[in-house]
């Protein structure tokens, strides 16, 4: 009797310690610490490569996006130019995503610009001014090599409201593709005009016409191929180092290309080596040149950009207005 009873107890306490170890399962398939347990694996969706927050492709934190820098306002307002000189052969490129301009969506709505019917092509037509009838003048930026000054010149035309016309050596958009690509079509969703400044960027003087037209040709290839718009249309085509005003190959290789040649007016000089934004500024405004249809040359140096809200603010300042695009002159012409 007390043997019976002793085996029951036994079994009455191997029964309950088996019931208390099945309720912390500690397995593989537990679904809490193992590999599949979707908290902290590699497909956790959260930290992951595929996260989409904080991996590659993210957009926000990568370290070339150049184009939501936090420190551009302060870039865009500085009086001096920066200590060192631009780095041209690592531009910063932007990987971030485009925005699409919505006239009337921005505080900076673009410059109304004339109806594509009223656009009238001037092929070989040399223009140094505009109409000087209108109290306007007109922008333009060279040679476009160094990318991270020319996306800080988009920033700055742009919170102004007004729009630049772009003269890129097709060498510098291909050697600086990503940069080049994400600047010209930020340029071209802000309003802004890109026009022919050659591919090689040499004097075209002594060349022949063939020559000179497949070098344009070539340089619109460059930008389309950045545009990603095999029809994008320039106006007018810049000589470098305005080596080709009435050149006679290069006047009719332009003519050829439905192209205008874009001379200036004033010249900011800020390429100069030495050069500060007081010297940028008196040669934009106090050397006699600053009146109705002025066109500007500037070029893509520290000096240049660091002196173009300046000027905005001047010519404002002054009595005149931004007419815009470079091509809005033909309207007129």
């Amino acid at each position: 009797m007390r043997a019976a009873a002793l085996l029951l107890s036994i079994g009455i306490a191997v029964l309950a310690g088996s019931c208390q170890g099945g309720v912390q399962p500690a397995g593989p398939s537990a679904g809490v610490s193992g590999p599949s347990a979707g908290v902290s694996g590699p497909s956790a969706g959260v930290s992951g490569p595929s996260a989409g927050v904080s991996g590659p492709s993210a957009g926000v934190s990568d370290p070339s996006a150049g184009v939501s820098d936090p420190s551009l306002a302060a870039t865009m307002t500085r009086a001096t130019p920066a200590s060192s000189p631009p780095d041209e052969t690592s531009p910063t490129a932007s990987t971030t995503e485009l925005p699409t301009l919505v006239p009337g969506s921005s505080d900076a709505a673009p410059w109304p610009s004339p109806s594509p019917a009223a656009l009238k092509p001037a092929p070989g037509r040399e223009f140094f001014h505009g109409d000087l009838s209108k109290a306007e003048v007109f922008i333009t930026i060279d040679d476009c090599r160094n990318w991270k000054n020319i996306d800080l010149d988009l920033e700055a035309a742009h919170a102004a409201g007004i729009q630049v016309t772009l003269f890129p050596a097709g060498r510098f958009v291909d050697a600086y593709r990503q940069a080049a690509a994400a600047a010209l079509q930020k340029a071209i969703s802000y309003s802004d005009e890109i026009d022919n400044h050659t591919y090689v960027h040499e004097s075209p003087l002594g060349q022949d016409v063939l020559q000179i037209k497949g070098d344009l040709d070539t340089q619109l290839l460059a930008v389309r191929s950045a545009l990603n718009d095999p029809a994008y249309r320039e106006w007018f085509v810049r000589p470098p180092y305005g080596l080709g005003f009435d050149d006679s190959a290069f006047v009719t290789a332009a003519w050829r290309d439905d192209l205008a040649v874009a001379g200036w007016s004033i010249d900011s000089s800020g390429y100069e080596q030495g050069s500060t934004v007081a010297f940028v500024l008196h040669n934009v405004f106090e050397t006699g040149h600053f009146r109705n249809g002025a066109i500007i040359l500037l070029h893509d140096d520290d000096t240049d950009t660091a002196a173009l809200p300046l000027i905005i603010d001047g010519i404002y300042a002054r009595g005149l207005s931004i007419g815009g695009d470079l091509k809005n002159i033909l309207a007129s012409a």
